[in-house]
């Protein structure tokens, strides 16, 4: 009896330990790893809390014993003397403001040159530039904002106006003075979110930055000069609807006030959304040039993440950074269900930028991508935010 109940837990202990054997070698080959364990914080701009979560729910189921603390910081483009005071090992902020940081608080960011090493191709110079200080990368390129033309098409077709014979902002203004006098009406062609959102967007498409080699200003520039020119000529037409009432975008599009605008590609996104009644009833293009021939791609805004050298949790940032670099399946599942472009050039190679958009009847994500992959590279001075205050308060 006594060898049975030996025998017996015997049996039972070389079954828990192949049970427990066959657990450890599914999880590894399901890619689940138990023994990186530590701790994350994550200071995020509140327009890409989400963003950020979902990465963190992929993250931790393979690698359950991380945890991570995502907190929205409203305050982080506030002047301050030292970013790291709340310990945090990244930080998520606006590629125009990324300079800035890290010249004001250079000791306090991580290089992570080696990091990215192996994935400098899927991004561009410029994108590469703005995580970059002193020749050495201390964060990511996580997403960007190419700009469109939508038109109503009901409104040009009336008028007998393809869009494809829109080519300079001329063309535009004639096209715009033919609507309005055809139709008998006040039609707008251009949305205004805020007084220097035109101004920074034509300065865009000429490839214009915001300091010279010298680090000097270039609001009086010829470029500056003709961008604020042609703001006039299409404000002097009376074609500019400011934002001047609680009233958003898609609800100015949703009334049928607005005939066309620019828009972002996170724009794009939210009216397909959020207007499904417009499906079929929008087109598409790129931004007019200012002459023929002349540069039609823009690109602005976005995200970058930078990382904090405060010495601790460097492997689990390390192990984050590169699941963030590598999983190129989630960035694309995050442009497709959140609308969130990335910087990473390698995902338009994907199947689905080449493919039909049911919304638009056109392959409005090929455009996206070649405009981003066109555009200017704009780097952004470390006075930005100094800068970006004059510019507001020149044009009000």
């Amino acid at each position: 009896m006594k060898k049975r109940k030996i025998m017996m837990m015997f049996i039972i202990f070389i079954s828990i330990f192949t049970l427990m054997g066959c657990n450890s070698k599914k999880e590894s080959s399901e890619g689940v790893n138990r023994k990186l364990r530590g701790k994350i914080n994550i200071a995020v701009d509140k327009q890409r809390i989400n963003y950020i979560n979902t990465y963190v729910n992929e993250f931790n189921k393979m690698y359950p014993n991380v945890k991570i603390d995502v907190k929205e910081d409203n305050n982080i483009y506030k002047p301050q003397d030292d970013i790291s005071k709340e310990s945090m090992d990244m930080i998520v902020v606006k590629n125009e403001y990324t300079q800035y940081f890290l010249n004001n608080f250079t000791k306090n960011f991580l290089d992570i040159s080696d990091n990215i090493s192996p994935y400098k191709g899927n991004f561009s110079k410029g994108e590469l530039g703005n995580v970059s200080f002193n020749n050495k990368i201390y964060g990511i390129p996580l997403d960007r904002n190419p700009y469109v033309m939508i038109y109503r098409k009901d409104i040009f077709d009336k008028c007998k106006i393809n869009i494809d014979d829109i080519r300079t902002w001329d063309d535009y203004i004639d096209a715009g003075k033919i609507i309005n006098k055809t139709l008998k009406g006040n039609y707008k062609f251009l949305w205004e979110e805020d007084k220097s959102y035109l101004y920074k967007i034509l300065l865009s498409q000429l490839g214009e930055n915001y300091t010279d080699k010298n680090g000097d200003w270039t609001m009086d520039s010829h470029n500056s000069t003709k961008a604020l020119e042609m703001i006039k000529k299409i404000r002097d037409e009376n074609f500019i609807l400011g934002k001047n009432s609680n009233a958003t975008l898609l609800e100015e599009i949703k009334k049928g006030k607005l005939a066309a605008t620019i828009c972002s590609i996170n724009d794009i996104n939210l009216i397909m959304s959020k207007l499904p009644e417009m499906k079929d009833k929008l087109l598409v293009g790129k931004i007019p040039g200012f002459e023929l021939g002349g540069n039609r791609d823009v690109s602005m805004n976005g995200y970058n993440m930078l990382v904090l050298n405060n010495g601790k949790n460097k492997e689990t940032v390390s192990a984050f950074l590169q699941f963030m670099l590598k999983d190129e399946k989630l960035q694309l599942e995050l442009f497709l269900n959140k609308g969130v472009f990335p910087a990473n050039l390698n995902i338009y190679k994907a199947e689905e930028f080449n493919k039909n958009v049911e919304y638009f009847n056109d392959k409005i994500w090929l455009l996206a991508s070649n405009i981003q992959k066109q555009a200017p590279d704009i780097i952004y001075p470390v006075n930005f935010p100094e800068i970006e205050k004059v510019i507001k308060k020149s044009f009000h």
